[in-house]
């Protein structure tokens, strides 16, 4: 090795075997000539100082800018919730739902209810002001509700829509007349045991007033005079 030539006069040299046999479409060196230069490369190629696997900077910072923009800064610490939100108070508004404060009053006169959020009051003093904007369509009804859908719910279960099953409307009444009835027997029951009583009572009376008479007798008294 240390009668190595200099990298320029070997790289001429294989540069001049090629010459000397050209090849009509591809120029293919021969063994040596590419053990030679194979020698002259390395030592360039040793001398560049790789870089080791800990070394190595991350290059993905722009993609951790862009993830950045979307990732949450105000996260829930509540356990077992785990959710984020892009403002303040978006999460202050959350955290209210994992307790039951509700600082909100409905400020209409006489209503006594309070809400979790502020936004949830528009709704209530709407109502207040204009009244349940949907009622019931059963000719006997009056109720009206603040939903679409609860008059639908409510005459499924009151009013008995076609007459396929017992409504809940009936079947309470029913329920109503069976307790009435139930409740008047055993008051009929209960009104004649205390009659008997009361019977019984003044018969007893009777009796004890007629045993004192004669007792009254058999031991040569007058009796006292009734009252």
């Amino acid at each position: 090795m240390d009668n190595m030539e200099p990298m320029d006069v070997r790289v001429g040299a294989v540069l001049a075997q090629q010459q000397q046999h050209p090849h009509p479409h591809v120029n293919v060196p021969s063994p040596s000539a590419a053990m030679n230069v194979a020698e002259a490369v390395s030592p360039a190629l040793s001398s560049m100082s790789m870089p080791q696997p800990g070394e190595i900077e991350p290059s993905n910072e722009a993609d951790e800018e862009a993830s950045s923009k979307w990732q949450k800064r105000h996260m829930c610490e509540m356990e077992g919730c785990g959710k984020s939100f892009d403002s303040k108070w978006a999460l202050i508004r959350h955290i209210r739902t994992h307790s039951r404060d509700k600082p909100f009053k409905c400020t209409y006169a006489g209503c006594t209810k309070s809400f979790k959020g502020k936004d949830y009051l528009e709704f209530p003093l709407k109502i207040h002001a204009e009244g349940n904007p949907y009622a019931c369509e059963h000719p006997t009804c009056s109720k009206t509700f603040c939903s679409p859908k609860s008059p639908k719910k409510h005459i499924r279960l009151w009013h008995n829509p076609g007459g396929k099953s017992t409504s809940m409307e009936q079947q309470l009444r029913e329920r109503i007349i069976k307790m009435a009835t139930r409740n008047k027997e055993k008051t009929r029951k209960y009104e004649a045991t205390i009659r008997n009583l009361m019977d019984d009572n003044e018969s007893l009376k009777q009796r004890v007033a007629e045993l004192e008479s004669q007792l009254y007798r058999l031991q040569g008294h007058a009796p006292p005079a009734s009252t």
